[in-house]
């Protein structure tokens, strides 16, 4: 997905015989930002697509059915249901949380009144949902398994056993936080993967609460 938008940005580009300067300039990002697009080693966020629209003179709605940032039904979707934000998998550890924006790289949609069931009515006063997607199987046998779309909220507490989404050393990872006098314990739910021990040495901050996840056979909210 950030290869095929970074060749959509190229093309852009190439086609209104601009420069990266130029358009950085435009845009109000450096230039070393815009070369990270162009490289596909990052992706921009809504609020920056937005931007780098208004510079190119494109529309919104042609930037993200070209780059394929978003499917190409997205604009076509129900009253019924909410759009919960993608982040990417590397929001750096102490990034401020009102600050996740900046860091979307796409929507899911999801029912609304499966985020009711979880959540009652408190995601339509101001309760964030966030998502991320899984890599790797060390949650297994709680069915988060590489690919699972996991839902979380950074305006929930975490509490003792609790699923969350954390960062821990600069990679984002979901594990059971267990909290204890001195450290933190971070669990799996794979017989194959130790706990993982936070020292206060680690580079290591809460992202948020896991409030459900979305996996191959449907989804699933935790806890039932």
């Amino acid at each position: 997905m950030r290869k095929r938008f970074g060749e959509w940005l190229k093309a852009k580009i190439e086609e209104r015989n601009m420069t990266i300067t130029e358009l950085a300039e435009r845009a109000g990002y450096d230039q070393s930002t815009i070369s990270h697009w162009i490289a596909g080693r990052r992706q921009p966020s809504q609020k920056a697509l937005r931007r780098i629209c208004e510079a190119l003179g494109v529309s919104l709605r042609e930037a993200i059915l070209a780059s394929g940032i978003l499917p190409s039904d997205a604009f076509e979707v129900s009253p019924n249901i909410v759009r919960v934000p993608l982040l990417c998998g590397e929001v750096p550890c102490g990034t401020p949380k009102e600050q996740f924006d900046e860091y979307v790289v796409g929507e899911i949609y999801l029912p609304e009144d499966i985020i009711k069931t979880r959540l009652g009515e408190s995601y339509k006063y101001g309760l964030r949902l966030f998502c991320v997607r899984a890599t790797g199987n060390s949650m297994r046998e709680r069915g988060i398994v590489d690919g699972t779309y996991v839902i979380f909220s950074p305006d929930l507490e975490v509490n003792n056993g609790d699923i969350a989404v954390v960062n821990l050393n600069g990679a984002l990872t979901i594990k059971q936080v267990f909290f204890h006098h001195d450290h933190i314990v971070l669990h799996s739910a794979n017989p194959d993967f130790r706990p993982l021990v936070v020292h206060r040495t680690d580079d290591f901050c809460l992202v948020g609460k896991v409030v459900m996840y979305i996996g191959f056979v449907g989804l699933a909210p935790l806890g039932m």
